[in-house]
């Protein structure tokens, strides 16, 4: 098969090998399925596909090099990290606090502190939990996390966090019984949506 006239100003470039079709736009111009938009990013060579409408895949989907994506991404069996910067501080205060962006729950099955510069402070620990707000304190993640030692801790629990702007729709981490004035590293948060 070398081609399908579709008119008088339409002609596909179909060939196939036994194996595959091949269709193969003229150099220069790129491929695009539906009429209701072109393309915002660079395409412009005739490798490249252009989907003005939604777009469905029943099956395995392989992407072989960067995915970018602009808007709400949805994967229900896929597990997402979430991290940051521990921060300093005293009795009582929050080293992180961490919402969940997504609007759906979603169940934190790990979460990693790593302290990599102790407190400076005797006693001093630190709880994680799932919590209502960034200001308020759970310990169903991490109990008593001695915040004057280098370690690297774990959690004991899991927890369903609430969809964002929902009725607990945190994780927070906070600093009791004594300052951590000195505290440096980082959090890891891993979750999957319920």
């Amino acid at each position: 098969m070398n081609g399908v006239n579709l008119g008088s100003t339409i002609d596909l470039p179909l060939s196939s090998d036994g194996t595959k079709y091949t269709f193969v736009p003229p150099t220069g111009v790129y491929t695009r399925i539906g009429d209701a938009g072109t393309t915002s990013h660079t395409l412009a060579s005739n490798n490249d596909l252009f989907v003005s409408g939604k777009f469905e895949c029943d099956g395995v989907g392989y992407c072989d090099s960067t995915l970018t994506v602009a808007g709400v991404f949805t994967a229900p069996n896929i597990e997402m990290i979430a991290d940051g910067t521990l921060t300093a501080g005293n009795a009582n205060a929050f080293a992180f606090a961490w919402q969940n962006p997504h609007a759906y729950k979603v169940l934190v099955t790990e979460v990693l502190v790593n302290v990599t510069t102790a407190g400076g402070t005797a006693l001093s620990v630190l709880d994680v939990g799932s919590a209502a707000n960034a200001t308020t304190t759970g310990s169903d993640l991490i109990n008593d996390a001695d915040l004057n030692a280098i370690a690297l801790y774990s959690n004991t629990g899991m927890a369903i966090v609430d969809e964002k702007d929902g009725t607990t729709d945190y994780v927070t981490g906070q600093i009791l019984t004594a300052n951590a004035a000195s505290l440096v590293g980082k959090y890891y948060i891993k979750y999957r949506p319920v």
